[in-house]
């Protein structure tokens, strides 16, 4: 069982009738988030304090009035500034969630809008961003919720996104590098080495380790421990116990799990499963394919 931290907390959840976004309102003091990815789009407005956020943009400290954004698969670090603390509030919004959300504000199929700058200072778009997530706390009528939250990522989305930029997503790179990932996705449940994926890619260890981190932002191991957080995830969420799930992702034992959750997501296991639970069945189309108005 993973020890209360009374320096750091947090509440995530999920809402029924939006399908595919997740919420989280966090409370840190010194908590450090290690290197990592996530497979969703997130969005992360600061309320109090100040965060940091490491990205291969460089270093930005995130403050009352700016937003922090990351494009699905897009490596990032940071933490609380521990002298005073981090409140903030995020939003993370799946694939399925994204395209829905593309269609209702632009009638067409361009696809999820891409974000060449991860924090950006406008409070007035802060503060519709912070009142839409509160609403999802406060709010029992499904429309008011669904139209704040259209209204808010529709703004987001007209002043700082990138329609036309598609960028690569991780995994998909052809050649020895794309080998040495599939050898992960195929084998993580296993003890694998450097010596072996370096073999697998035919590189050596030193070139194969300097080669994946400048390709993609993490190291090998970072790599390989969010696949194995990906999977226990959906076991997690197919309901499996914290045991398996760690033992079936490749994790020395339930501990290991709940500290690199921890690390990467901010939320323990339980709260996941909590946040999962809470959750009752939709229909795959909970978002109104409808477009905001002028």
């Amino acid at each position: 069982m993973a020890k209360h931290d009374p320096n750091n907390h947090s509440n995530y959840w999920t809402d029924q009738d939006v399908r595919g976004i997740s919420f989280l309102k966090a409370h840190f003091r010194n908590l450090q988030y290690a290197p990592h990815v996530h497979e969703e789009f997130v969005i992360a407005m600061t309320f109090n304090g100040a965060g940091k956020s490491i990205t291969k943009h460089g270093s930005d400290i995130s403050t009352p009035g700016q937003i922090l954004v990351y494009n699905p698969h897009e490596p990032h670090e940071g933490g609380a500034v521990e002298d005073v603390g981090w409140h903030y509030r995020a939003f993370y919004i799946d694939s399925n969630a994204l395209e829905r959300l593309s269609l209702a504000l632009s009638h067409d199929r361009t696809g999820p809008c891409y974000f060449s700058r991860n924090c950006i200072e406008d409070p007035a778009l802060a503060g519709a961003m912070l009142q839409a997530h509160a609403v999802f706390e406060t709010s029992c009528d499904p429309v008011e919720r669904q139209a704040c939250l259209l209204d808010a990522v529709g703004a987001l989305y007209g002043r700082y996104g990138e329609p036309r930029f598609k960028p690569a997503r991780l995994g998909r790179e052809t050649g020895p590098l794309k080998a040495a990932i599939e050898h992960m996705r195929a084998h993580y449940a296993q003890a694998i080495t450097m010596a072996e994926l370096s073999a697998v890619a035919r590189l050596s260890e030193f070139h194969f380790m300097r080669v994946f981190r400048k390709q993609f932002g993490l190291s090998p191991y970072t790599y390989l421990t969010q696949i194995r957080l990906e999977h226990a995830r959906r076991m997690l969420a197919s309901g499996s116990s914290g045991a398996s799930a760690a033992a079936d992702a490749g994790f020395f034992d339930q501990s290991h799990l709940v500290r690199h959750f921890k690390r990467v997501y901010g939320i323990t296991p339980n709260q996941f499963v909590n946040a999962v639970k809470r959750a009752p069945a939709q229909p795959h189309d909970a978002m109104p394919a409808a477009s905001l108005n002028a």
